[in-house]
């Protein structure tokens, strides 16, 4: 038997807004979900995607609209108030 070394699989970050309407979900993909308007099933599609050039390495709401992203690729913000 041969062993082969596994890369351990990256975990998603998550960022909640601080009025705790959006959740965000993702690392290199975001997923977003307008909490006060889920459907009520099972499994909820989320309400925006957005790609990333490299995944994130950490994410913070800095209000309750702006989505502060740190990445090797540096620092954005995005609005993530979709209507």
């Amino acid at each position: 038997m041969i062993a082969t070394a596994q890369r351990p699989k990256m975990q998603d970050i998550v960022a909640l807004s601080p009025d705790a309407r959006y959740l965000v979900v993702g690392r290199k993909k975001l997923h977003v979900w307008d909490l006060r308007r889920l459907p009520h099933s099972r499994h909820p599609q989320p309400i925006h995607t957005h790609t990333l050039p490299d995944a994130a390495g950490s994410m913070r709401f800095i209000d309750g609209h702006t989505l502060e992203i740190t990445a090797a690729h540096g620092t954005h913000r995005w609005h993530v108030d979709v209507q």
